[in-house]
């Protein structure tokens, strides 16, 4: 008969040794089935697993039977599908994170601050620029009396106008944000 360290013999019940000194403790496993004391103490594998089957109460010993020596020993934590998963979820959030902090250094990402700050002075420029529509009524009425074409062509030009004079207020704007909001967010408008 094998006789075993207390930590061998949770291995092969695939249990934990702490859970074997609960055993021994509570005089699940004793007797005949230990040999020394102490520190030195072994666990005879065969008498231990039989009077474990004795004194397990019944939910016990299902649990036992599932983790008895004829069956295989448990795999190890590491090798879990579902754990593999969870680190492999890591170590793609660590990638990303990462990169965000490489793009950060490079320029490539705003602060969210600043993003909406651009965004309400882009609002702004635009509403000031339609404003001007009605100071417009009197020369687009002269354009139309020449025909559709020559009404498409002053309205393409005064678009283009419009546009162009956006982005001169746009480029003057404060785009500095108020500095309250320090998300960061990239150029192509995600977080």
């Amino acid at each position: 008969m094998e006789a075993v360290r207390k930590s061998t013999f949770a291995k092969l019940r695939g249990v934990s040794p702490g859970r074997v000194s609960q055993w021994l403790a509570n005089g699940l496993i004793s007797g005949e089935a230990i040999v020394g004391a102490g520190r030195s103490a072994r666990i005879i594998v065969e008498i231990a697993n039989e009077q474990l089957r004795e004194r397990l109460d019944q939910t016990r010993r299902i649990a036992f039977a599932e983790s008895d020596q004829s069956s295989p020993p448990k795999a190890d934590a590491l090798c879990d599908p579902e754990h593999q998963s969870k680190r492999a979820e890591r170590e793609g959030l660590q990638a990303e994170l990462l990169r965000m902090r490489l793009a950060r250094a490079r320029g490539e990402l705003i602060p969210r601050g600043a993003q909406l700050a651009a965004f309400e002075a882009a609002g702004a420029a635009v509403a000031r620029s339609w404003q001007t529509l009605p100071t417009w009524s009197e020369e687009m009425f002269g354009v139309a009396q020449q025909g559709v074409p020559a009404l498409a062509a002053w309205l393409r030009a005064k678009a283009n106008e419009q546009c162009s004079q956006i982005a001169d207020l746009l480029a003057t704007e404060n785009d500095g944000g108020d500095g309250d909001d320090d998300e960061i967010v990239d150029k192509n408008g995600e977080n």
